[in-house]
C-alpha cells in the first residue's frame, strides 16, 4: 500500500510539473504610446459629410522590447527619430512604408530611461510621443 501511494504521489508531481513546463505562458507588457502634433498626410475632402475625427494613419505601442509603427495609410520619407532622455538620438531612420505595413525597432540594445519618438514628412506632419522603456 505504501508502494503503490509513493507512485501515484510520485506520479501526480510528475505530472504537474511536466503541464507547468508545457503551459508556461509568459505574460507580454503591451501598451500604446499617445502621438500628439499635427498630421498634413490626408485631408478631409468633404467635412461636412463627416461625423467623426479622422482616425491617425499612425499607430505606436510597445510590446515587450519592441517599439512597433503601424500604418494604416501609405506615408513616403517618413523620418523617424528615438531620442533618450538625456538628448542622445539612439535611433534615426528615413522609411518609406506602405498602407498595413509596420516598421519594429529592437529596444533591447538600448538603456532603460524616457524615450520621445518624433515621427516626421516632407508634407509637415510632426508627432511626438513619450514612452518608459
Amino acid at each position: 500500500m505504501k508502494a503503490i501511494f509513493t507512485t501515484v504521489l510520485f506520479l501526480l508531481i510528475a505530472f504537474s510539473i511536466a503541464k507547468g513546463n508545457n503551459g508556461y505562458i509568459q505574460e507580454s507588457m503591451s501598451y500604446h504610446i499617445a502621438l500628439m502634433g499635427h498630421n498634413n498626410e490626408h485631408k478631409i475632402e468633404n467635412p461636412e459629410n463627416t461625423r467623426s475625427l479622422p482616425i491617425s494613419p499612425i499607430q505606436a505601442y510597445l510590446y515587450n522590447a519592441e517599439l512597433c509603427l503601424e500604418f494604416s495609410s501609405p506615408i513616403t520619407e517618413l523620418t523617424v527619430t528615438l531620442l533618450r532622455d538625456d538628448n542622445v538620438i539612439v535611433c534615426h531612420k528615413f522609411i518609406s512604408i506602405e498602407a498595413g505595413q509596420q516598421e519594429i525597432i529592437d529596444l533591447s540594445r538600448y538603456e532603460s530611461g524616457d524615450y520621445q519618438l518624433t515621427l516626421t514628412t516632407p508634407n509637415g506632419s510632426h508627432l511626438i510621443g513619450h514612452f518608459i522603456w
